[in-house]
């Protein structure tokens, strides 16, 4: 077999063409760290491209290192509510830990492909050039045996021992290479008026900021933008489908990630989505999974029924007209919508 290293195209090479080249439909992974966003990526991406497969996926690090809580709870719902039924991660506890990254394919039961290297299962890793990752191809069956070793030390992510059995939470930057247990609430900065509209960066904890309108430039909700892009009766549209404007110096900036990278964002009742920059210039952030999903996230929040017409009443009489992301990581974010407190 082979053993040429692999320095360009490692998605496509190594997490796509076995699909297509081999007929591979299970994923078994091995990383010392993941995210979330990258396996939401990966199984929608394929989707998208008129394949369906399935991602076992074990975390290698969490009993050394913990867990952020954006990752604990976005694992979770990539295995509960958004691919049930191909999407499983598992949590080493026992043993020592594993920093390894190995990609076995699977065409059924058998054994077909696999990679290892310097990658972890994150689309830092895979889809943006921070630094120079390798992988090479090894022999699929030894890698698959690696695999099914770990599984008897391994809990599995739904389980409700994890935050016992792990630190599970957020960590703040201290200095460029210190990083601390993140351990205090998220505080709520509201705007202080509801007609602001201006987009906003700002620090706390280390954590760079930005603040999204939900209103126009001349203080009122869109009427078939934004939070009402679904309002299209004309054209059929599901009235609950929204998106998030990004205006300003934020959109040019790289404080979100590129167009087509998802992230996770965990809001502060403790909702998780998936989400991603779209449309032209990258204007808007959108649920890529079903773009419904923000809509009638906010519509909740808001008291509105299911698929309403948001008004700009309604976001007064809430008493905030913005929303107030944390950049956590590059693939992880807070988002704040708390009402005031009066």
């Amino acid at each position: 077999m082979s053993s040429n290293l692999i320095v360009r195209s490692l998605y496509e090479q190594a997490l796509c063409a076995p699909v297509f080249q081999n007929s591979a439909n299970r994923l078994c992974v091995v990383s010392g760290y993941a995210s979330s966003a990258m396996g939401f990526h990966h199984l929608q991406n394929l989707v998208d491209l008129g394949k369906i497969i399935s991602v076992d996926l074990i975390y290698g690090m969490t009993k050394a290192d913990g867990l952020p809580t954006t990752e604990c709870a976005g694992f979770r719902s990539l295995a509960v509510e958004s691919f049930p039924e191909r999407f499983s991660c598992s949590y080493l506890k026992t043993g020592e830990p594993v920093h390894a990254k190995v990609y076995v394919w699977l065409h059924g039961d058998q054994p077909v492909r696999a990679f290892t290297g310097s990658a972890n299962y994150t689309q830092q890793a895979f889809l943006r050039s921070f630094r120079r990752e390798v992988l090479a191809e090894c022999d699929p069956n030894q890698a698959f045996d690696f695999f099914k070793s770990l599984s008897s030390d391994c809990i599995d992510c739904r389980s409700p021992e994890v935050e016992r059995l792990f630190s599970v939470g957020f960590r703040k930057k201290k200095t460029p290479a210190e990083l601390e247990p993140f351990e205090v609430p998220f505080p709520s900065p509201f705007a202080s008026s509801v007609s602001t509209v201006t987009d906003t960066f700002s620090e706390f904890y280390g954590m760079q900021m930005a603040t999204i309108s939900l209103l126009d430039k001349t203080g009122q909700v869109p009427a078939r933008s934004g939070l009402n892009w679904g309002q299209r009766p004309e054209l059929s549209r599901e009235p609950n489908q929204a998106y998030l404007s990004v205006r300003g110096a934020l959109r040019t900036s790289d404080f979100f990630p590129p167009r087509g990278v998802h992230f996770t964002v965990l809001c502060d009742d403790g909702t998780i989505m998936e989400m991603t920059r779209a449309q032209q210039d990258a204007k808007a952030i959108e649920t890529p999974h079903d773009n419904s999903i923000i809509g009638r996230y906010f519509r909740k929040r808001l008291g509105l029924p299911d698929g309403a017409f948001v008004r700009t009443e309604d976001v007064v009489n809430y008493g905030r007209s913005s929303v107030s992301f944390y950049k956590i990581d590059d693939e992880n974010f807070y988002m704040d919508f708390k009402q005031p407190v009066v």
